[in-house]
């Protein structure tokens, strides 16, 4: 991907091409092209049933994980965990939405307004 100035360790290309695979109707189709040999195959195809050459590039940046914050990320939930298991809590969920509603209530309440 030197060519294109992609750098492969933060960003990832996919290649797609238009084929159609109906012979009494116009119906595209995105595929995939994975190698070279896919490559060919299309150019074949393309060439014989005299499709429109045409390619889709993407390109995504990769997910960037920070290792070192990552490890201490899980020392925080344990000490959350602990303090919560410490003050009489358990560590199983509680039906508790992050704002500190309770969704079984909530529910209730849009039933009771459907009704």
């Amino acid at each position: 991907m030197s060519g294109l100035r992609i750098n492969q360790e933060t960003y990832t290309m996919s290649v797609q091409c238009v084929i159609n695979r109906t012979t009494h109707a116009l119906i595209w189709e995105l595929m995939p092209l994975a190698s070279n040999d896919d490559w060919l195959i299309y150019l074949h195809n393309a060439n014989h049933w005299q499709w429109p050459l045409v390619l889709l590039f993407s390109v995504y940046q990769k997910a960037l994980i920070n290792i070192e914050a990552a490890a201490g990320d899980e020392d925080v939930d344990e000490e959350v965990e602990e303090l919560n298991i410490e003050a009489g809590g358990t560590a199983a969920p509680q039906c508790v939405a992050d704002e500190g509603e309770n969704i079984p209530r909530i529910v209730e309440q849009l039933r009771d307004k459907d009704r």
